[in-house]
């Protein structure tokens, strides 16, 4: 899913968006997707993983995963994100929303999962001690909500497309941990994918002001277009005050005031 997310990406923004979509941009988008493909079918040969029962199920799955995100962010940005006066305040307010509907929605599914013994609240108890509840309220403060509010704001102010391919960046973000961990044994392909991911990412950031330049252009026309659904402008208020007063007529709000 990681692989085709950039150019589902690439495609809903051009669709839904109008972005610009130019020759060097999807380059970098394919260059990632490249360096993605790289390093899985790297791991799936050194693992010796067995082939999938159902391919094409998994395939289709990943596929809807992929354009279910291009259509998660390029909707941010176009709804939530849309370069209002209290944009800044929507983005958290939007996902604290989020939060308020997965825990009502998820618990009666955890509910049901007891009820049919799938997990029992006994098995989960027995396994949480104090080291691992701090591992999993680390993982959900850094995991899931600061991630998740650098990542909206990300795309508030350079589009969805680029933090699709900064997403890549985690093969060679794993490469400089293995190294500081001192478990650094690559192969000549994983290096490779990570070059390619990084090259993506590199080509597509050297793009931002022309699309930060276009995105202030459609946000632009939005607002030209509410200001002429007004009924009267500003300009055209104080035209028509200042004729009544030339004529000599007072409006009645003024003359009740003297």
């Amino acid at each position: 899913m990681s692989s085709i997310s950039p150019v589902m990406v690439l495609l809903a923004s051009w669709l839904l968006l109008g972005v610009l979509v130019t020759w060097s941009k999807l380059l970098a988008v394919l260059l990632c997707s490249a360096g993605v493909v790289v390093v899985s079918l790297c791991d799936t040969r050194e693992e010796g993983n067995a082939a999938s029962s159902r391919p094409i199920l998994g395939d289709v799955l990943a596929l809807l995963g992929a354009a279910c995100y291009a259509l998660y962010s390029v909707l941010l940005k176009r709804d939530v994100c849309s370069g209002g006066r209290d944009e800044l305040a929507n983005v958290p307010l939007f996902f604290g929303l989020i939060g308020a509907m997965a825990a009502v929605a998820m618990l009666p599914l955890l509910l049901l999962a007891h009820v049919l013994g799938l997990e029992s609240p006994g098995d989960s108890a027995s396994v949480l001690d104090g080291s691992v509840a701090l591992l999993l309220g680390l993982n959900a403060l850094f995991g899931t909500v600061v991630s998740e509010l650098l990542w909206a704001h990300s795309v508030r102010l350079l589009g969805p497309v680029v933090p699709a391919v900064g997403l890549g960046l985690t093969i060679p973000a794993s490469m400089l941990a293995q190294v500081a961990l001192g478990d650094a044994v690559f192969s000549v392909w994983f290096v490779l994918g990570a070059v390619l991911t990084l090259s993506g990412f590199v080509l597509i950031v050297l793009q931002v002001p022309t699309q930060t330049e276009n995105y202030n252009r459609l946000a632009q026309e939005d607002t030209d277009e509410t200001d002429d659904l007004s009924p009267m402008s500003n300009d055209a208020f104080e035209t028509a005050e200042t004729v009544n007063f030339a004529d000599g007529a007072v409006p009645e709000v003024y003359a009740s005031c003297i």
